[in-house]
């Protein structure tokens, strides 16, 4: 009995010695602490409900469309994927819109699915080229703006 609970001892003593180790090692790397501490019956648990979560998320949205207006009052629709990409220069009027509500609309062009793709969140400038409020900095913008900050011609963009 008392050599069973001295291995059990000294195997978790080794177990966390090593656990620390490549924690100090990885300059104390966050995800590794995650998945270090969860353990193998974590992982497995996590990896179950991400692939349900996958399976629910296209369940949910693989008929779905969001539906943009633009100034002349003509509707479009894209994939869901797409939407936040439009939201940028397009008015939303439905973001999960259902077949029938879509189905007679014009979709977007891969052109037009490309243009909208330039925007502040898929450039490499996203977080050092903003507008900040409380300082009332516009230098920091790189694109064409307004005064308010708003960026109205994306033509400093790089692709992430």
């Amino acid at each position: 009995m008392n050599t069973i609970l001295l291995t059990t001892i000294i195997t978790l003593l080794v177990y966390w010695l090593i656990g620390t180790i490549v924690y100090i090692a990885t300059d104390e790397n966050d995800k590794f602490a995650a998945y270090y501490t969860i353990g193998i019956i974590g992982l497995i648990v996590s990896g179950f409900c991400y692939i349900v979560r996958l399976i629910k998320r296209w369940w949910f949205n693989h008929d779905k469309r969001s539906i943009f207006e633009d100034e002349n009052g003509n509707r479009f629709y894209c994939e869901v994927k797409y939407a936040n990409d439009f939201n940028w220069h397009y008015d939303m009027v439905k973001r999960y819109a259902t077949k029938d509500k879509w189905q007679d609309l014009t979709p977007f062009t891969k052109e037009q699915i490309e243009l909208a793709q330039r925007n502040c969140d898929r450039c490499k400038h996203d977080g050092s080229c903003t507008f900040d409020m409380w300082r009332a900095s516009l230098d920091k913008i790189k694109c064409k703006h307004d005064n308010f900050g708003t960026v109205t011609e994306f033509d400093k963009f790089e692709r992430k």
